[in-house]
Formats: structure tokens, C-alpha cells, sequence
């Protein structure tokens, strides 16, 4: 999200300051140099420090199968060498993408607060030039929005690796080794409660795991909720501080921050519901894994 300092009072001479756009071309291009390395990256480097060749998707779905049926039928809490091999991976994997996505979103946020003070400034301009950076504006608050889901999604990945990891299985497969496992796992976690019944020692890791995975997203969610909270208290600050009458740069300015008010508004309400969520996910994971290995997620 971008930094509460995007409401800050334009002063006069900034108004009439035309944007760079040498600082805004640059910007761009290395937002696709972050977005390219985030896409092509993560599978190459993940494999050379976790010293598993698994960054084709074909090798890696085979070899996630193979090694989550040795593990099971290993029933033991402690990973396998062929899982341990195939976690360890996967957990470098999101290093890298949450990586390449930080800066992407570091690059976003620049753009997004630099095209915001242009729009805030361009009332003497003309309406192409307005719609422009309106529009500008737009699509860079948008990557900004994205490239925290992205930095979210890869954090998460990166502390609970094995329920990412156990989403690269088919739920629904003839294979006798995996279907038995995933058959016998969604019995056990019928009625699942860490008070009840003995469960299988690796049936208990993956829903401990499974709380690590949404208790990261709780924790993201509600300091991307504290942001947007503080961003909303700058931006009615500077609202109220116009006034209804002035000038008809105040009055759009005034359009523009309601706008942007509502915006936000949406974006803390989303945002408060998936912490929620999540937060109950966290209390009482086994249903939600429950509904994974039947493939309703």
C-alpha cells in the first residue's frame, strides 16, 4: 500500500512541477525486470540452493508424489530424505518470489506516491493529461495491491512449506500408493481434535503446519489492516483540512481524496473479513485441511 505521506499538503510550486518521466520510465522498467525475475527466477536459484533439481513442473509434481507416499508410509512425524528434499525446495522457492515480489512492491509504491502528487497537481492541466495520470495512477496502485498479495502468498509459503508443498499433489487420483494415502488421511481428519483420539504422527504435523500456514496470513493481514487504517487517518486529515469552499483545484482535490477514502475503505473491510478468517483457521485448521485433501480448495 502506499505511504500515508501521499496526503500530504501539494504545495504551490508542485502543482505546476511536471512529472519525470525519465523517473517514471525507469521505474517501469524495473518493475518488469522485479516481475520477470519473480516469474522466472524463483526455480532456478531455488534449485541450486537447495541442491534439488526440481525446477521443471513436471519433475517436481512426480517427485512430490513419490516422496509424500514414502513419507506416509514411513509414519513417522520426521521427514524422509525424498520429502525433506522436496519441502526444503519448495520453501527456497517462495524465498526467492518473496523476494523479487518485496521489490517489486517497493518499486509500485514509488510509482504509485509519485503518479498520486502529479494528480493531485495537474488541475491546471488538460483533461487528456489528467485522465492520463488518472489512469497511470490507477494501474500502479493495482500493482501495488498485487505485489502485496504476492509478498503475502510467498511469506507464507516460506514458514509453513509443507502445506504449499501438499498442494502440488492431485486430489483426485487413480495412483494406488496416493490414493490409499490421501483416502486414509481425509478418514483421519474426519472429526479431527487434538483433545480426542491418537492420530498418525504426520497426520498432526501437517495440521500443526497447517495453522503455522494461516496464522502467517492472520499476522500479514492485520498489519496490512494497521496500514490502511493510518493511510485513511492521513487522507481524511488532508480532506477535511480543504474545506468545501476554495478553488475548483480544492473542490477536485476534495473529489479525488473521497474517491481514494472510499477506495480504502473496501480494501480495510476485505481485508479485516481474511484476517478473521484466517485467525479461526488458525484455532481449528483440521476442517480447512479437511476440504484441501477433498479438493475443494
Amino acid at each position: 500500500m502506499a505511504h500515508a505521506t501521499v496526503f500530504a499538503p501539494v504545495p504551490p510550486t508542485a502543482r505546476s512541477s511536471p512529472l519525470s518521466a525519465r523517473v517514471v520510465a525507469a521505474l517501469c522498467v524495473l518493475a518488469a525486470v522485479f516481475a520477470a525475475t519473480f516469474v522466472l527466477a524463483p526455480g532456478p536459484l531455488a534449485s541450486s540452493t537447495s541442491g534439488a533439481s526440481l525446477a521443471n513442473r513436471d519433475t517436481l509434481d512426480n517427485a512430490a508424489k513419490t516422496a509424500f507416499v514414502g513419507y506416509w508410509n514411513s509414519g513417522s512425524r520426521t521427514f524422509t530424505p525424498d520429502m525433506a528434499r522436496v519441502v526444503d525446495y519448495w520453501r527456497q522457492y517462495h524465498v526467492v518470489k518473496a523476494i523479487a515480489a518485496a521489490l517489486l512492491l517497493l518499486v509500485a509504491i514509488m510509482l504509485t506516491v509519485r503518479l498520486w502528487r502529479a494528480l493531485l497537481g495537474a488541475g491546471a492541466r488538460d483533461t487528456r493529461t489528467r485522465f492520463g495520470l488518472a489512469a497511470g495512477w490507477t494501474l500502479a496502485t493495482l500493482l501495488t495491491v498485487g505485489s502485496v498479495l504476492l509478498v503475502m502468498a510467498n511469506v507464507q509459503g516460506s514458514i509453513a512449506p509443507l502445506s504449499s508443498a501438499i498442494t502440488l499433489l492431485p486430489f483426485h487420483t487413480s495412483e494406488t500408493g496416493l490414493s490409499t494415502a490421501l483416502a486414509q488421511i481425509r478418514t483421519d481428519l474426519t472429526g479431527y481434535s487434538h483433545a480426542g483420539a491418537h492420530h498418525p504422527p504426520i497426520v498432526a504435523r501437517m495440521v500443526d503446519d497447517f495453522a503455522t500456514y494461516h496464522a502467517v496470513i492472520a499476522v500479514l493481514t492485520a498489519i496490512v489492516l494497521l496500514v490502511v487504517l493510518a493511510m485513511s487517518v492521513a487522507l481524511w486529515k488532508r480532506f477535511r483540512a480543504i474545506g468545501k469552499t476554495g478553488t475548483s483545484d480544492d473542490r477536485r482535490t476534495r473529489r479525488l481524496l473521497a474517491a481514494l477514502g472510499t477506495m480504502l475503505a473496501v480494501t480495510g473491510l476485505a481485508t479485516l473479513l481474511v484476517c478473521v478468517a484466517n485467525t479461526g483457521t488458525t484455532a481449528d485448521p483440521a476442517p480447512a485441511l479437511l476440504a484441501l485433501f477433498q479438493g475443494g480448495w
